[in-house]
């Protein structure tokens, strides 16, 4: 049944309308382990929820990135070594190897498109912020912290051309555990809401949606991952699609 072309256009349809948290969590063990939640339609009249995750597949890498459902695993590679480069669907657990190639330094893939600009960002001085799709234009946000409380800093990209760059900033609400612990940006939803997360993995770990038209900042804590935590990745709008591999 899975194999089937009508119940694999089926389930894209109806996971594309409901999109999902994917988490790329790191273990201790060298492997990267692969969850996923809903992405809560939180109701307004509430500011906490809890959701528990469905635990998907496992890979031996400490290192991924994310690409329109799928995932690219980069081996650490050694003087005159093969490089081994797998593009995986992080839901079914099956994946393909990219052809080989030699290394003489420790080398990086990306999973991105063919057709690419090269963009000039003056703007990202200090740090490499999180790219997103705001609002079908090149976004890049960054979260700071002083006196006056953690913001949002974000840059809009609106004319690739002439490198034309908007800059906005938001306040955060206040929030004991953001004032209290590191965290940073994954992306944004359809929606418009901003989604955050800590990075310390000793506590209960938290999703934080920031919705800036209306200033409500509302969290998910997300039960299920075990023990043995070391760090996390988490990727916005998933789609679960069983027509990759």
């Amino acid at each position: 049944m899975l194999s089937c072309p009508y119940f694999k256009e089926l389930y894209l349809t109806r996971s594309s309308a409901r999109p999902r948290l994917l988490f790329a969590v790191d273990k201790v063990g060298e492997e990267l382990h692969f969850y996923s939640s809903p992405q809560p339609q939180i109701p307004y009249d509430k500011s906490s929820l809890v959701e528990a995750v469905d635990y998907h597949t496992k890979f031996p890498s400490r290192r991924c990135n994310y690409a329109s459902g799928l995932i690219c695993f980069s081996g650490k590679c050694h003087s005159r070594k093969d490089a081994l480069t797998l593009i995986c669907n992080p839901i079914t657990g099956k994946y393909e190897e990219l052809p080989k190639v030699i290394m003489y330094n420790t080398s990086k893939a990306f999973l991105g498109y063919e057709e690419f600009k090269v963009i000039e960002a003056e703007c990202f001085t200090h740090k490499t912020p999180t790219f997103i799709n705001y609002k079908g234009k090149l976004g890049g946000i960054n979260w700071e912290s002083g006196d006056t409380g953690a913001k949002l800093r974000m840059w809009v990209l609106h004319d690739v051309e002439k490198q034309e760059w908007s800059s906005y900033v938001y306040p955060l609400p206040e929030n004991d555990v953001i004032k209290l612990h590191e965290f940073t940006v994954a992306g944004m939803t359809t929606r418009g809401e901003f989604v955050m997360f800590l990075l310390d993995t000793f506590k209960r770990f938290y999703v934080f949606y920031f919705n800036p038209e209306k200033n409500t900042l509302r969290s998910v804590e997300i039960q299920g991952f075990g023990e043995n935590v070391s760090s996390f990745k988490v990727f916005v709008g998933h789609v679960e699609d069983f027509n990759f591999f």
